[in-house]
């Protein structure tokens, strides 16, 4: 990696502080415009599960141990000493672990899932629905969660606008 002038870091922090803060408005408004769209449209009932199932798979976000944070630091390191080979090792082992920790996710959720249909499924009218739902959600967070290595490259190399126009 090339040496880069301090206006050139500077200006990169600036602009991913600008897209942060933009990102986040767009977020607020996005949710403001369509959680009535959405209650209209699913009902009370299914806006209470897509909002119950949300909240589960949150908490998915909690498998990542901090190795979005390690990933962007070491890259960092082999970035400031042109270190290629160290680079590629780092977002490899990364990948790696992101993959494991995704398909124990989808596993977790897919066990949920079944447990809780066939526990309820004589009480609660749409535990099937919310069972599928549950599956989707945690196959999406599976695939997801190896791409939080890439995330963590770009802000190894202080591209946090990029970062946040991935989020947005």
């Amino acid at each position: 990696m090339e040496s880069h002038p301090e206006s050139t870091i500077l200006r990169r922090l600036l602009t991913g502080s600008v897209m942060s803060i933009i990102n986040m408005i767009i977020g607020i408004a996005i949710a403001l415009f369509m959680t009535p769209f959405l209650l209209r449209s699913l009902g009370d009932r299914q806006m209470g599960m897509w909002i119950l199932v949300g909240s589960f798979t949150g908490f998915y976000g909690l498998l990542d141990f901090g190795v979005t944070s390690a990933v962007s630091r070491y890259l960092t390191l082999a970035f400031t000493k042109n270190d290629t080979k160290a680079c590629n090792s780092y977002a490899s082992i990364g990948f790696f672990i992101f993959l494991i920790m995704g398909t124990i996710a989808a596993f977790i959720a897919f066990l949920i899932a079944v447990g809780n249909y066939f526990t309820y499924r004589k009480t609660v009218d749409d535990i099937g629905l919310l069972a599928l739902v549950i599956i989707v959600l945690g196959i999406n967070f599976m695939l997801d969660f190896p791409l939080r290595v890439f995330s963590g490259i770009i802000t190894g190399c202080l591209r946090h606008d990029l970062n946040n126009i991935r989020e947005l």
